[in-house]
């Protein structure tokens, strides 16, 4: 007899934890679901992501040929002001040069001419 009231007292207890099992088992189809969710969630947003990451890295690479174009366009032109600088120079010490011959030699001639 006091195994049958033992039995029955689990079976009572099954029969009491049966809805809360079953209501725990709802209740974690429902977070599985929400996982599988956000997981698609988490997978849509990546692939978003990586798309405007794209985006940018092929607009930095626009933007570096552009930088890369007006660098080789500013060191031609300081090239060119550099060299027409120099030639500059050249002229005003070559004419200096050639206006002091000039007065050496009218200098030395009139000196001589006397």
């Amino acid at each position: 007899m006091h195994a049958f009231k033992a039995e029955s007292l689990v079976e009572d207890d099954v029969v009491r934890l049966e809805p809360r099992v079953a209501r725990i088992e709802g209740e974690v189809t429902q977070i599985n679901l929400r996982l599988v969710g956000v997981e698609v969630d988490l997978h849509d947003l990546r692939k978003s992501m990586d798309q405007k990451f794209d985006k940018l890295d092929a607009k930095m690479d626009r933007i570096d040929t552009k930088i890369d174009r007006l660098d080789a366009k500013f060191e031609n032109k300081l090239d060119a002001f550099s060299t027409r600088r120099f030639s500059f120079v050249l002229t005003a010490i070559s004419a200096a040069a050639t206006i002091a011959a000039s007065v050496l030699a009218v200098i030395f001639s009139a000196t001589h001419g006397q």
